[in-house]
């Protein structure tokens, strides 16, 4: 078992937080490194990052599943899964707001940062490594390589184009934010209600609405 945990070291460090990727908040090297010696599916995703030929699918999986098994999920579990448990078990039991931070990450945060780990720990083994790095994980830009986080929204698109306004004239102009935005004020905005100016949606008439319901 010590030959085995030497061999996977890189992973450990790499998977846990190094200087090209993320650190997991709240969980230490040695933490994991207890885990490693006793958890096979951790075992088994080492193999698969220390396989050069290992492919992005086969990565991601085993990132996730190595992950899960760091948070103390069940095997079946997914990361979203077990996030979404953790964030309900917060909620009945903190008296307090609910830092997301303290949950484990998205399965979209965990494949990037499986990507890097992967990455990173092939550079590792062989200087001579010809992985691209836009290929796993990271982008080019003008400043240089950045590593990509996610490829999700942070919330729906229903709830980004929600916008509040808190405008004391009519609404008619651009300084109102719901008007800027190319949106209706509706019942959240806080002077206007959605209703007491010109940018509220237009309520029909009761004999308007009945015929239209008729029609």
């Amino acid at each position: 078992m010590g030959s085995f945990i030497c061999q996977h070291l890189l992973f450990l460090h790499a998977l846990s937080g190094c200087d090209t990727t993320s650190q997991l908040y709240g969980i230490g090297k040695g933490t994991i490194l207890k885990k490693l010696k006793n958890n096979i599916i951790l075992q088994q995703a080492a193999l698969v990052f220390h396989n050069p030929m290992s492919t992005h699918t086969q990565v991601q999986e085993a990132g996730e599943k190595a992950l899960v098994a760091i948070y103390n999920g069940k095997n079946s579990d997914s990361l979203n899964m077990l996030r979404y448990k953790r964030y309900s078990e917060k909620v009945a039991t903190s008296a307090s707001q609910v830092d997301p931070k303290n949950l484990p990450p998205t399965s979209a945060a965990a494949k990037y940062h499986s990507f890097l780990v992967f990455l990173q720990v092939n550079q590792w083994k062989d200087t001579e490594c010809d992985m691209m790095p836009e290929s796993w994980g990271w982008e080019c830009t003008d400043a240089g390589f950045k590593p990509t986080t996610t490829d999700i929204a942070p919330a729906p698109q229903e709830l980004l184009k929600i916008i509040r306004c808190n405008c004391a004239t009519d609404c008619t102009t651009t300084r109102c934010s719901c008007q800027k935005h190319g949106m209706k004020c509706s019942i959240a905005c806080g002077q206007c209600r959605g209703t007491g100016c010109q940018n509220a949606t237009p309520f029909l008439e009761d004999d308007e609405a009945d015929n239209e319901l008729d029609d």
